[in-house]
């Protein structure tokens, strides 16, 4: 912007000098010319919007025209020019026109008047027909010039300080990525490797310990390449040294600037030094990998803590029998043995399944299960929990609802997990609140219904409890408990989300329902096909 104005300023000032030769001519003219060309001539000069003047020796003003008048006030010829056009009573101490007349040369300067009105004024010694040597001057304002080349210059210097104080490097490069200019955070980097005149090339150490000839070309990921190839924004990431020695990260942005018939005229670089972001984001990363795995780790403490219950039920039970008659039948071993078994299946199949939501790769094989048989055999598992607290349970799922795709170990987790929330939001529900209800007693109620034509099932469990917190949008996150820290560690929420979003399904939840009293879940999970739901059955009947 700078540049352009001071090449529409140079071409000002020719003009303007080529407009004081012309008055410079027609005052020539002036003198000894007949009476009627000589009002032809001072109407000429009067029709002028820059002042002239005509001063003796003695700084007297002989003659003026309109706009001097215009200007500065009417004058008489025994007015002086400082008198009028700086309102003081003693000649300037330093007067170029007065040095003309003196040296015999014509003289330019600029200056401001009182009234805040700029001026540049053009001097010429002058002969009168008597051949005395007079002063002609011409002023041409440029108040509005002066003007914006100051509001330019200030508004240079605002940006500059702006620029200066970016956390990041802006450069000005001509095509040849010459450096133009540069604000003073490069110079902090690359010491008197950056200066005006400079190659960036040589500044970023792109080439290396390439041959000198070659160093003039383009290195073939230059994004300035590519910038002057399609006049587009490009960007990179590089290692260089910087002046402190060491190697740095830097991420370099290429715009082009002031586009003529389509390529740029001139270039813009945007440099930031990125080496701390990325050891941030390194660190970052290896938190989260360790957050991870006591996800994983609580994850499976939590879900393998039923099966380990029944496991230590089912053992206990068998050792209250042989301290109390001495001897077990082989049924009773058997029966026993099978439910331990099929306990520590579970273990392994919790296991399997936590691996996957951490992991990367080991599927889980999903497949048609069952919704009534996978519910009655939690509530079966359930059983004691329930009689313990006098919780009823009320199962409506209809014979002909489809199976759901999932997998039958993670569907019991789901369920047991969410049946787990109830049990907890029950036990926190006050004597007084449940008598006040309309059914005095502690209820879990299943419903399973389908949707979008039979494409999904939607499996809804509510409960008689105190319903969710008022931070309830934030009940799925991991380790996000209300419970005691001795009750819960937050993640059964969590782990039923992702297993649902795994199967293609929704979680939803209502936090206080009016019939039954507390909270509902809504499971929507996709149905299965039935040549899926026939696949299984074959399976199972061939097991």
């Amino acid at each position: 912007m700078k540049k352009i104005t001071a090449q529409a300023e140079k071409r000002g000032k020719a003009l303007r000098h080529q407009e004081a030769e012309t008055i410079r001519g027609l005052v020539t003219e002036l003198v000894g010319s007949p009476e009627n060309e000589r009002n032809r001539l001072l109407q000429i000069l009067d029709m002028m919007p820059s002042y002239v003047v005509l001063l003796g020796p003695d700084r007297r003003i002989l003659y003026h025209n309109r706009a001097f008048a215009n200007f500065f006030g009417q004058v008489d010829n025994t007015t002086r020019c400082y008198e009028i056009m700086r309102g003081q009573q003693e000649p300037c101490q330093f007067c170029p026109p007065v040095d003309s007349l003196l040296t015999g040369a014509s003289s330019v300067t600029e200056w401001v008047s009182p009234k805040n009105l700029a001026f540049r004024v053009y001097s010429y010694p002058f002969s009168d027909l008597s051949g005395k040597t007079l002063i002609l001057k011409v002023g041409m304002g440029i108040t509005a010039s002066m003007r914006m080349r100051q509001a330019l210059d200030l508004s240079e210097s605002s940006y500059r300080v702006i620029t200066d104080n970016l956390a990041i490097g802006i450069a000005i490069l001509s095509r040849d990525l010459t450096i133009s200019a540069g604000n003073t955070r490069l110079s902090q980097w690359f010491g008197s490797r950056f200066a005006k005149g400079q190659r960036l090339c040589d500044v970023l150490l792109c080439h290396g310990d390439a041959p000198l000839p070659d160093r003039k070309a383009f290195c073939p990921d230059c994004p300035f390449a590519l910038v002057i190839h399609d006049s587009s924004t490009h960007e990179k990431e590089f290692t260089t040294f910087l002046q402190d020695t060491r190697e740095h990260t830097m991420r370099l942005v290429a715009c082009p600037v002031s586009l003529r018939q389509g390529r740029p005229r001139a270039l813009v670089m945007m440099l930031e030094d990125i080496t701390k972001r990325l050891a941030l984001n390194r660190q970052l990363q290896r938190v989260r990998n360790l957050e991870a795995m006591g996800t994983l780790a609580g994850g499976i403490a939590h879900e393998i803590n039923q099966p380990l219950s029944a496991l230590n039920l089912y053992a206990s039970g068998m050792q209250m029998m042989l301290e109390k008659s001495g001897e077990v039948s082989p049924a009773v071993v058997s029966e026993r043995l099978e439910l331990i078994l099929k306990e520590s299946e579970k273990i392994r199949g919790i296991i399997a399944t936590m691996r996957s939501l951490v992991m990367k790769g080991g599927e889980i094989q999903l497949s048609p299960v069952s919704v009534r048989a996978t519910l009655q055999t939690v509530l079966g598992i359930m059983e004691h929990q329930f009689k313990a607290r006098n919780i009823e349970t009320a199962l409506a799922i209809p014979d002909d609802l489809p199976p759901i795709v999932s997998h039958p170990v993670q569907l019991e987790q789901v369920f047991i997990n969410l049946i787990s929330n109830s049990i907890h939001a029950i036990d926190a529900v006050p004597q007084e609140e449940l008598n006040a209800r309309a059914h005095a007693r502690h209820r879990i109620v299943f419903n399973a219904v389908t949707m979008d034509g039979g494409k999904r099932v939607c499996i809804a469990i509510a409960d008689s409890g105190t319903g969710l917190p008022p931070e309830r949008e934030r009940i799925f996150d991991p380790f996000f408990t209300t419970k005691d820290d001795s009750k819960g560690m937050g993640l059964g929420l969590s782990i039923v989300g992702r297993l649902v979003s795994q199967w293609g399904g929704e979680i939803g939840v209502k936090p206080k329902d009016s019939i039954v009293g507390g909270a509902v879940f809504f499971l929507t999970l996709v149905a299965a096909t039935e040549e899926e739901g026939e696949a299984r059955g074959k399976g199972e009947r061939e097991v």
